[in-house]
């Protein structure tokens, strides 16, 4: 699950996805909300409730099997809407295959790819200068606009 949350943050298309999720028990449906770009961006709640609870991504798991989620339920769902992300993105890029020709967008891709790697080596070299403080941990973060 944590590999679909970073791909939700940095690969979504969407701002907001929503999943209607039952209890392990069956008894109850849960609501569960993604919210990207938010310091806490998922919430729950039961749906006889009104309040939503609030969780960052590194609990999330946890806290909703805690709750009584169904957490496999909840992760099929979630693959789910990031396949159909997927498949969207995927017209897209056939799309301006059609409109540009496939040498000028495979060419843009590529460059896209090249410099995302520069940007990654880059990173780690500013980590690996900088001298480990372990009261201080690095956090660097790619933020997109």
């Amino acid at each position: 699950m944590e590999k679909l949350s970073r791909f939700l943050e940095f690969s979504s298309i969407d701002s907001k996805l929503y999943w209607r999720i039952p209890s392990t028990q069956g008894k109850d449906i849960f609501e569960v909300q993604w919210r990207k770009g938010h310091p806490n961006p998922w919430k729950f709640r039961k749906t006889d409730e009104i309040f939503w609870k609030i969780c960052p991504t590194e609990e999330v798991m946890p806290t909703l099997k805690s709750h009584g989620v169904d957490i496999l339920t909840l992760e099929t769902k979630v693959k789910y809407s990031t396949l159909q992300q997927v498949a969207f993105a995927n017209k897209i890029v056939d799309d301006a295959k059609d409109l540009f020709g496939r040498d000028l967008v495979e060419q843009a891709i590529a460059e896209n790819k090249a410099f995302m790697n520069q940007l990654d080596d880059a990173i780690k070299r500013l980590v690996i200068q900088r001298k480990p403080n372990p009261k201080k941990p690095v956090k660097l973060q790619l933020l997109k606009n």
